[in-house]
C-alpha cells in the first residue's frame, strides 16, 4: 500500500526474472510516472539487475522515452546503477558492458562533463580487475580518452589509467 513496499516487490520480481515482472515494470512506470524520483528508482531496479541480459536493458532504457540525458539523477540511475552496483552485467564477457559504459560517457561529455566525470569513477577498480577484463576495459577508457573527452573527464580516465 505504498511505495517503498512496492518498489521492494518490483526489485524482487525483476531481479530474480520471476513471472509478471514485465507487467509489474509497466504498472509501476503507469501509475508513477508523474513522479521523476520514483521513476528513477524503476530505471535503477532495471540497470541493476544481476543478469547477463542487462546489458540489452540498459540500451533500451538510454532509448526510453522517460529517459533524459540532460537529467543528472536519470543518467545516474541508468549509468550510475549499471557500472557500480551491476557487476555482472557490466564485466560481460567480451567487454560490451565497458563498450556501452564508454560510448555513454561519450554522449554524456558533450551535455554535462561533470557528470561524465563523476560516472567514470566507476572504471577506477580497473587495476583490481583480472588479466583479460582490465585489458578490455582499458582499451575502452583509452578509445574513449582518444576522441578528446572533456577536460573533466580526460583528467579522471587520466588517474584511473595512470593506476595500474
Amino acid at each position: 500500500d505504498n511505495m517503498t513496499d512496492e518498489l521492494g516487490a518490483l526489485r524482487l520480481l525483476v531481479w530474480h526474472q520471476l513471472p509478471g515482472a514485465d507487467q509489474a515494470l509497466e504498472a509501476f512506470a503507469a501509475r508513477w510516472r508523474h513522479e521523476p524520483l520514483v521513476m528513477d528508482s524503476w530505471f535503477s531496479v532495471q540497470a541493476t539487475t544481476p543478469a547477463a541480459n542487462t546489458l540489452t536493458t540498459v540500451q533500451q532504457l538510454l532509448t526510453h522515452e522517460a529517459f533524459d540525458w540532460t537529467v543528472p539523477n536519470r543518467v545516474r540511475a541508468v549509468l550510475g546503477g549499471f557500472a557500480n552496483s551491476n557487476p555482472v552485467a557490466f564485466h560481460t564477457e567480451g567487454g560490451q558492458g565497458y563498450r556501452l559504459f564508454t560510448d555513454s560517457l561519450a554522449r554524456l561529455d558533450g551535455l554535462n562533463p561533470q557528470i561524465a566525470a563523476r560516472l567514470a569513477g566507476a572504471a577506477s577498480r580497473l587495476g583490481r580487475l583480472p588479466e583479460k577484463p582490465q585489458s578490455q576495459l582499458r582499451e575502452a577508457l583509452e578509445s574513449l580518452r582518444k576522441q578528446g573527452a572533456s577536460p573533466n573527464l580526460d583528467e579522471v580516465l587520466a588517474r584511473i589509467l595512470s593506476r595500474t
